[in-house]
């Protein structure tokens, strides 16, 4: 716990000088309205704006909280630095990782991602493809302070946006439903898997039977689906030798023959 204020406390110490002279320099803006001097006016915005840059290169959420809540400086005046800065390099977390040596990681990670099939268990298999988005996607990160009230979800190393897997879960769910796959409707479940001959389970076939007397019972639905009285019904059941060794017609015969 003592992690989460030692973190943005060492922030505000490697800073606080910088803090210090940009409330200096906000003084002196306010001083040189009051003068009506548009020189010293000019020349003091000059320097807030240097300031600013240099406080952009640290964690610019905590000082931004930090700001907020102390008012040793215009909390406001650096948020807008802040948005003219992201603003300005749309690609800004990419850039980041160019200077940070990254960039051939972001291409092999995210741009053009490759997956390792072999480091997978036997038969696994992947859907890889592009798309491009109707309109802007609107998500929301867990940082509570930043420059806009609903920040896009980003991971937590690199700070390149991302799209959390329960919200794939949730999108394709309600892009059924849009389909007309509503709960009234025929659903299909599919639960297949692939066990070795030996390993944790003992008993493979025994194993097995459990399984399908589970599947077509009542007491696994109802521990699911609650009082509702939802009870899938089995239609076929594939229990293929673990010895089977074609992926090719291992994936046919749950698929139910399809190529």
């Amino acid at each position: 716990m003592d992690t989460l204020y030692e973190f943005p406390a060492s922030v505000i110490f490697e800073v606080e000088s910088q803090i210090e002279s940009l409330a200096k320099q906000e003084q002196a803006i306010e001083e040189a309205k009051r003068r009506q001097d548009k020189e010293a006016r000019r020349k003091a915005e000059e320097e807030r704006d240097k300031i600013h840059q240099e406080l952009l290169k640290s964690d610019a959420s905590v000082i931004q909280m930090y700001l907020a809540v102390t008012q040793e400086a215009d909390s406001d005046s650096f948020r807008q630095a802040w948005q003219k800065w992201l603003l300005s390099a749309p690609d800004r977390p990419l850039q980041q990782l160019k200077n940070w040596g990254l960039e051939a990681f972001y291409q092999a990670k995210w741009e053009h991602p490759t997956i390792d099939i072999f480091a997978l268990p036997q038969f696994s298999w992947f859907l890889q493809f592009t798309f491009t988005l109707a309109k802007p996607y609107i998500s929301k990160d867990d940082n509570p302070f930043y420059i806009i009230d609903n920040p896009i979800v980003r991971d937590k190393v690199f700070r390149l946006p991302m799209v959390r897997s329960t919200s794939w879960k949730g999108n394709l769910y309600s892009a059924l439903w849009q389909l007309g796959h509503r709960l009234d409707s025929r659903w299909e479940f599919r639960i297949w898997g692939w066990l070795p001959c030996t390993g944790v389970i003992k008993d493979r076939d025994k194993f097995l039977q459990t399984l399908k007397d589970q599947l077509d019972g009542e007491t696994l639905w109802q521990y699911v689906f609650g009082n509702t009285k939802i009870k899938p019904k089995m239609t076929e059941w594939h229990d293929l030798p673990c010895t089977q060794t074609d992926g090719r017609a291992y994936l046919q015969e749950l698929s139910g023959g399809a190529a």
